[in-house]
């Protein structure tokens, strides 16, 4: 299983998908420039509790941040060190979730 993370104006988009990529679980989550990856962390750790699922289960997580202006983050690689960190996963940073190819990490 993994996390799509997306940031877009001020929402934060989270979408729970299998191994097959079918969805289990997404939301968007308004979550403030102030404290943002503790935040972040925070609204993850409820996606997976409310889909019944822990950190451990999670492969990777991909994130999308292109506009962090509005965010007290220095850079997208902040706000990735400190995911990878705190939930012992993979994190993978992209310009588009839309180009991504999911397959190479899914298949290793």
């Amino acid at each position: 299983m993994f996390i799509i993370i997306q940031y877009s104006r001020g929402n934060t988009l989270f979408y729970l998908r299998n191994k097959n990529k079918e969805p289990i679980n997404s939301r968007v989550v308004p979550i403030s420039g102030d404290n943002y990856k503790v935040l972040l962390l925070e609204s993850i750790e409820k996606l997976l509790a409310q889909s019944n699922y822990h950190s451990d289960s999670l492969r990777f997580i991909l994130l999308e941040m292109n506009e962090i202006e509005n965010l007290q983050v220095n850079a997208v690689c902040e706000v990735s060190r400190y995911l990878k960190f705190n939930l012992d996963t993979s994190v993978v940073v992209t310009n588009s979730i839309e180009t991504f190819d999911y397959d190479k990490y899914l298949n290793v």
